[in-house]
């Protein structure tokens, strides 16, 4: 095996360090370290797209050209979702998600999560401390990334 000949002593030295760190953030410090020692992006979950990094909430809604709050709105939620790990979302942090990708957010994010909820693209999740979280269905997935997919292939 060429790769642990050739990277088996600093992925041990490594394994190391960050086995003195809270369990809460060894992968994520391992990836890190693993990317710099070696000098390129190591191989993660998101196929070691830029040392780890997904795609930017500006990016996505570039990539997807869709001009309409709502479905920006849907857009935004994928991001957060998909690109951020989380596995619900309030109403607040799909604002905070508008201010992330510098675009004008709703005036009642509220009404504009109301609309998705109506249409089937989001579905209610946990209320958490009086909190209510939402969660995108299936179809809104699909939608999204297929708006993203087609823009790609033109």
């Amino acid at each position: 095996m060429r790769s642990v000949d050739q990277y088996g002593e600093a992925i041990t030295n490594i394994g190391k360090f960050v086995e003195k760190l809270p369990i809460s953030v060894q992968g994520e410090a391992f990836k890190f370290l693993l990317a710099r020692e070696l000098g390129s992006p190591a191989q993660t979950q998101d196929g070691g797209k830029r040392d780890g990094r997904g795609m930017s909430p500006q990016e996505l809604l570039r990539s997807s050209g869709r001009v309409k709050l709502v479905e920006k709105a849907e857009m935004l939620s994928y991001w957060l979702e998909m690109d951020q790990g989380k596995e619900s979302f309030s109403s607040g942090e799909l604002k905070e998600a508008f201010e992330t990708a510098r675009e004008k957010a709703p005036k009642n994010t509220s009404d504009v999560v109301s609309s998705l909820v109506a249409s089937g693209k989001l579905m209610v999740a946990d209320k958490i401390a009086g909190v209510q979280k939402f969660r995108l269905t299936g179809t809104a997935i699909d939608e999204v990334e297929g708006w993203t997919s087609s823009r790609k292939s033109e």
